[in-house]
């Protein structure tokens, strides 16, 4: 019974340098959970997460890890340097999935298919609320078409400045996304029949300067 008794206090007992690791890693924890608060709160750029996530190894873990931290993504202001190499790099699956803002205006270096295959990255339930295209000049039919097929739960598409969008599948897409209330396509290669095309009235902004 003693040995028993010896034997059970010794398998009990925490020997001090596992307590010291556990204080550790409490430590460490508290300060990721302080420094992902700051960052979040600070609503950095894609471009600038990317920065900072050559500080170190656990900022990089840190930043690839967190949904919280790409729910808005943008590029802004580094836009002239995002292609579909950048794209893929940046932008895994695991960092799309709970994103609901998606700024690529101005990043005149994308291609329709660019811009599609993150929509493939989104998930069988995108949570895509504002989507802006605006001045992407490879953005075609191609990347309306794409929207229509993964049915976003769109409330802001800007489409403005895109010399290669056509009315009909404008007019589907709208047709399909019942949520959509602000539509922003001013300078597009829009037909003048267009509004009355799209326009089912139900929306807050509809810009459409031909």
């Amino acid at each position: 019974m003693k040995q028993f008794l010896v034997k059970g206090s010794k398998s009990s007992s925490s020997s001090p340098a596992s307590s010291k690791q556990a204080s550790k890693a409490c430590a460490s924890a508290l300060q990721s959970d302080v420094l992902l608060s700051v960052l979040v709160s600070r609503n950095f750029s894609c471009a600038q997460l990317c920065q900072l996530s050559n500080v170190c190894r656990g900022w990089r873990e840190l930043l690839g890890q967190s949904q919280e931290l790409w729910i808005h993504i943008s590029f802004c202001p580094f836009e002239m340097n995002v292609n579909g190499k950048v794209l893929e790099q940046v932008l895994p699956p695991s960092r799309l999935k709970n994103v609901r803002t998606l700024v690529l205006k101005d990043c005149q270096h994308l291609t329709s298919s660019d811009i599609v295959a993150i929509f493939h990255k989104l998930g069988p339930d995108p949570l895509l609320e504002t989507l802006d295209l605006s001045g992407c000049r490879g953005a075609t039919d191609a990347v309306l078409m794409e929207l229509l097929r993964i049915r976003c739960p769109l409330k802001y598409l800007g489409l403005n400045r895109l010399l290669s969008i056509s009315v009909t599948p404008l007019r589907h897409l709208v047709a399909a996304t019942p949520s959509l209330k602000i539509l922003e396509a001013e300078g597009a290669s829009l037909s003048p029949r267009t509004r009355c095309l799209v326009d089912t009235g139900r929306f807050k902004v509809l810009q459409l300067g031909l």
